[in-house]
């Protein structure tokens, strides 16, 4: 858990407060004069110098100047800055830019708010015995610009318009800060003494000072109506209300600006620990410096920056190694799975081979016989079978075909599906022309039946006859087919029937026999 040390800068004085994690800010130290604490403060800072040290400074000599310059960017824009900078605060190494924004009026041109320490030894005195303990400083940071940042936690109701934000320190010091939609506009501060004027006439005072301060700078159109946002802890000895005609006053505690509420972060009317932790958890992008402060604390971020990247290398490295022993764990898992597996097999196929029978036949000729016995049948010609499952087929796909005789024969071989098959002849089953052939060597499939003509298209009956003996004759292992009884034969007189030019005339069936010729095994 992180401890930062905060060095409070004011007109009187100098005060520390520790701030631990998320624990309230708590004041640990008060040091009135510089000449005679510094062996207290060096002896103080050295016990802290591990911790980071803030220097946060709120004092009556930080003034401001407003410039209206060309609008610019990058490297011509800082350049233009910082020589505003030299020349309005020429004789202060702490200056910086507070804000800017671009002018309503023209909008090629900026409003550039610039903020200095116009009398140095207020923080130098104190500087000094800080960095001769070896302190480790962040930055000196300004109590104004802070308030930029305490400004902005506030609800949006209040961030709209021109508002004044105050602020009261432990020793009186009461700054009160100009806000334009939420931009700062100037800030000044005076200090209090309690044994001349009470608070409330002091606060009403001051703001009324403050406005016409800020109408003879333009800032703040006459008579408009001004709020004042007051931070303290309560309203006791301040009491909200109207001041002047436009002039209102307004006290916000910690609950209205929402900074983790349920611990108590002001001291009655005092702001101090809240800045102190906003400071902390979230410190502005600007600082007051010096080149030397400002080369040191280039130096310690790149020191920061590389350590971060050495801690990342360092955390990549080690799960880049996790996750190859991981790895290699469970390659050893997996080898040793894989080992267990191949033992078991082997002494299963020990067992097999010894209630297996023992065999004359040498291994390597019956390699030779289960070889060979897959050739022949990879090889094997094709069937009666395969050839009857083609038929079928190609029939189904021309069922304007009858079949009412189906035989087949294969050399040596006879086998049909009807009575004149049976004996042992197909000659029965052929029309008186072609029974004198011999079909006892020849491995043969005969097909008959009957197939419709209409005698008004001759041409289409033609046609579907050529589209069936053409798929009948492309089957695998069907080497010829012959048509022994032919519908369309005019030769034959009991095909060609029927009168031309009847009208409505129903096609006839006429007799269609086929000889499919197998291909030799």
């Amino acid at each position: 858990m992180s401890v930062h040390a905060v060095f409070l800068v004011t007109n009187r004085g100098l005060d520390l407060w520790l701030v631990k994690g998320l624990a309230p800010a708590r004041h640990l130290a008060f040091f009135a004069d510089a000449d005679r604490d510094a062996d207290v403060l060096v002896a103080l800072a050295r016990r802290i110098g591990r911790f980071h040290v803030h220097v946060l400074a709120d004092l009556v000599e930080e003034d401001f100047r407003i410039e209206k310059v060309a609008r610019l960017h990058g490297r011509d824009h800082r350049a233009l800055v910082e020589r505003h900078l030299k020349r309005e605060f020429r004789d202060t190494p702490y200056r910086m830019l507070c804000s800017r924004f671009r002018d309503e009026s023209d909008r090629h041109r900026e409003t550039l708010v610039l903020s200095g320490i116009i009398a140095p030894v207020q923080v130098d005195r104190w500087l000094q015995p800080l960095e001769q303990a070896g302190c480790r400083i962040t930055g000196v940071y300004s109590v104004s610009d802070l308030c930029r940042k305490l400004f902005s936690r506030l609800p949006s109701h209040w961030r709209r318009g021109t508002r004044l934000l105050a602020t009261l320190n432990r020793h009186g010091g009461l700054r009160i800060s100009l806000f334009d939609q939420g931009r700062l506009r100037f800030s000044r501060m005076s200090l209090h003494d309690p044994q001349e004027m009470p608070l409330r006439d002091f606060l009403h005072q001051e703001l009324r000072r403050s406005r016409r301060f800020y109408e003879n700078l333009r800032l703040v159109a006459r008579g408009s109506l001004l709020q004042c946002l007051f931070v303290a802890a309560d309203d006791k000895g301040v009491e909200s209300g109207e001041i002047d005609d436009g002039l209102s006053l307004e006290v916000v505690s910690e609950f209205g600006i929402g900074l983790l509420a349920r611990r108590r972060r002001l001291e009655g009317l005092h702001a101090d620990p809240l800045l102190c932790e906003l400071l902390v958890r979230s410190p502005p992008d600007r600082a007051y410096a010096s080149d030397a402060q400002r080369q040191m604390r280039r130096q310690r971020q790149m020191t920061r920056v590389a350590w971060h990247v050495a801690t990342g290398s360092l955390a990549a490295s080690v799960a880049y190694a996790g996750l190859v022993g991981v790895d290699m764990k469970s390659m050893a898992q997996t080898r040793q799975a894989l080992q267990e597996a191949r033992t078991l097999l082997e002494s299963q196929l020990e067992q097999m081979e010894a209630k297996s029978p023992e065999f004359a036949a040498p291994v390597d000729l019956m390699e030779t016989a289960v070889a060979t016995a897959a050739g022949i049948h990879a090889h094997r010609g094709v069937t009666i079978l395969d050839v009857l499952g083609r038929v079928g087929r190609v029939l189904e796909m021309h069922p304007a075909f009858r079949l009412k005789t189906l035989a087949w024969q294969t050399a040596g071989e006879n086998g049909a599906a009807s009575d004149a098959a049976e004996q042992g002849d197909l000659s029965g089953l052929l029309p008186e022309a072609s029974r004198h052939r011999d079909l006892s060597a020849t491995d043969v499939l005969v097909l008959k039946g009957t197939y419709p003509v209409d005698p008004r298209n001759l041409a289409d009956a033609a046609s579907r006859l050529k589209t069936l003996f053409a798929a009948l004759e492309g089957i695998q292992g069907v080497e010829g087919i012959e048509v022994v009884e032919n519908p369309l034969d005019p030769a034959d007189t009991k095909v060609m029937f029927g009168q031309v030019g009847l009208q409505g005339a129903e096609p006839q069936f006429a007799p269609l026999g086929l000889i499919l010729t197998l291909e030799k095994s």
